[in-house]
Parts: structure tokens; sequence; C-alpha cells
């Protein structure tokens, strides 16, 4: 089989981005850390596989660096007034088009607060508006 080279940093950025972790993909994919240490390559099945695990599409696997993704609406990318780094793809996606912004802030807003409330708060907590 032929292996694929492709950068670590643009394996590790799709997985953040997903919002996926090492232990979530590898149970997928089982050389995914040896990949992100560039001891082992992927198939090109593999990375197709991979980028469509992370929602990721398959020729940004091959650039030089990660994109810079920005958001139009920079304060939908907060939970409460705390800016949360930067834009997952649950938070991202309503926003690529004019008419999914135009499609109710609240409901928007709402689902990215679930989605990071459900990330990074603690099991059994629950997020205060």
């Amino acid at each position: 089989m032929n292996r694929v080279e492709v950068r670590r940093e643009l394996l590790r950025w799709a997985r953040e981005r997903a919002g996926l972790s090492r232990t979530t993909l590898g149970r997928r994919f089982p050389k995914v850390v040896a990949w992100e240490r560039r001891s082992a390559q992927p198939t090109l099945k593999q990375l197709e596989d991979f980028a469509r695990a992370s929602f990721t599409p398959v020729g940004f696997l091959f650039l030089d660096a990660p994109p810079v993704e920005s958001v139009p609406i920079p304060d939908f990318c907060t939970i409460g007034n705390t800016h949360i780094g930067h834009p997952t793809r649950t938070c991202s996606t309503p926003f690529t088009s004019a008419s999914s912004v135009r499609s109710g802030t609240a409901t928007t807003r709402e689902r990215c607060a679930r989605h990071h409330s459900k990330s990074s708060a603690p099991r059994g907590s629950r997020m205060m508006s």
C-alpha cells in the first residue's frame, strides 16, 4: 500500500477543529497518534476516512499549514462574555451562508452554548445564562 505524507499539524488541526480527542479517533484509527508523531503515515484511503470523520475536506490535509478560520459574527464564539479561542465546527457551520446568519440568533447561540457546555463543563454541572 502506498502511504501519504501529511503534516502532523494539519492532522492535529483537523482533529481539534472537530472537537475530537486522540482517544476518540483512536478507536477508529488506531495509528492516529503515530500519524501525529510522524512515526507512521496513513494510506490515502485512511486519510480520506480521517477527513470524513473530522469533517475536513481531504484537500485541506495537503496544505502547508492549517488554514486560518474566521467567523463573520465573532460574538457567537463566546460563552457568556468569555472568548472560547477559536470557532469549532459546530459554531462556525451556521455562518457559512447568509441565510444561516439571518435565521435567528438565539437558536444558533443556544446550539453553540450547548455544544461548548457539553465539551468543556465538568460532568453534572450546568451552564448558567
